[in-house]
């Protein structure tokens, strides 16, 4: 029944008109020393006292760094996904897929264990069902609700489910049936043999997911979206493998060092400077960026963003949440992206209504706009440089 819900709920809330309404409900504050708080955000709050003084009585340490774990998932998938959107941590439409599909895995874990499954095949099982249930969600949607089928939807919903699954079994059963030191070592015959690898697994899966679809949310790229996550999860897969073996673990050791350490060091300490390699790379900060859209920060940061040749209104209010002067635009090789501001003009003056000030947006071609940051940043300028990565 519940399972049911979740999928005809949305279109129920988008057939009543209570999908906008929902959002605004999140946006509705009150005035407290001169300073506006939203109310759900104090319900928030309320919640997490409560459910404090739950795990008070039952405390352990376990139950604890499973709270942590929980919550650090919470904030890896609002800090990853819809970016554009501009939610907040506490909006009820944003965490609408974490906290329904985390429910759902609570239900479907008490069913199967009322008929005696082992503790793997739940956890295998529940994470099939959840992503079954979320495509045919979307599918569904594409008839009937006049939307489109959309793979940051079902990463979403997976990571609501594997986020119910950490609660389940770290807060709930207190570890009980998982043992991190059980996890490797990870091989094609035992993979699914042991809760602790298989729970490990998944989560690297969903997290890979929700990084892809989040960046590739167009449905143009559904296509990429299961090919670059296929592809980086074996990677990761294949990574940990080579921790599980004493020959092959310092190897593991000093790739993950490099894909960590590297990039958090050339960010750090390197002068902020773009190279144009091809249409479909460029080097920031010695950092090597192929076929992804990315944002350069004013402080010199960046991140992957949406893939997207067009900005709307939504995206642009979140642009102008950054204090710059110069907004610069690399419109990909062919001059197909940067469009949704005046696409009649490739330099222009707009007034930013949230940092009340006027700044110049300039458009250009990737390869001129890597010269042309280079050398604003040269001159200490304040940008933010949205680079659009021409397609493969």
């Amino acid at each position: 029944m519940y399972g049911l819900l979740l999928v005809i709920t949305p279109f129920l809330l988008l057939q009543n008109y209570l999908q906008d309404l929902i959002g605004k409900l999140s946006k509705i504050s009150f005035v407290f020393i001169g300073k506006e708080i939203p109310f759900f955000l104090v319900l928030v709050a309320i919640m997490f006292i409560v459910v404090g003084f739950i795990l008070a009585k039952n405390f352990t340490k376990k139950r604890l760094y499973g709270t942590l774990v929980v919550v650090s998932m919470f904030i890896i998938g609002y800090s990853t996904s819809d970016y554009y959107f501009g939610h907040h941590f506490y909006d009820i439409q944003h965490n609408w897929h974490y906290f329904s599909y985390a429910i759902y895995t609570w239900l479907v874990w008490r069913a199967f264990k009322e008929k005696g499954l082992s503790v793997e095949k739940i956890i295998l099982r529940t994470f099939l069902l959840a992503l079954s249930i979320s495509i045919m969600d979307e599918v569904i949607q594409v008839f009937i609700s006049n939307r489109i089928f959309d793979l940051s939807d079902v990463s979403k919903d997976l990571w609501g489910c594997m986020i119910g699954q950490v609660f389940i079994h770290s807060i709930i059963f207190d570890w009980k049936y998982i043992d991190i030191s059980k996890v490797f070592p990870i091989s094609r015959k035992n993979w699914s043999k042991e809760p602790s690898r298989l729970l490990i697994i998944e989560i690297l899966f969903a997290w890979v997911f929700i990084n892809v679809s989040a960046v590739l949310s167009d449905s143009e790229f559904v296509t990429q979206v299961v090919f670059f996550t296929v592809l980086f999860f074996f990677a990761l897969v294949l990574l940990f493998q080579m921790l599980g073996k004493k020959k092959q673990r310092y190897i593991a050791i000093v790739i993950f060092g490099l894909l960590i350490l590297y990039p958090i060091a050339r960010i750090s300490f390197t002068k902020p400077k773009v190279e144009y390699i091809t249409e479909n790379l460029i080097i920031y900060k010695g950092v090597p960026i192929a076929y992804f859209d990315v944002m350069v920060y004013p402080n010199g940061t960046f991140r992957p963003v949406d893939k997207k040749s067009s900005f709307n209104t939504r995206d642009k209010k979140k642009i102008e949440e950054f204090d710059m002067d110069i907004l610069l635009l690399a419109t990909g090789s062919k001059g197909d992206g940067g469009k949704g501001f005046n696409d009649q003009l490739n330099v222009e003056l707009v007034y930013n209504s949230t940092t009340k000030k006027v700044y110049q947006i300039i458009k250009l071609p990737t390869k001129e706009a890597c010269k042309m940051y280079n050398k604003l940043a040269d001159e200490g300028k304040c940008v933010l440089m949205i680079i659009h990565n021409s397609q493969l």
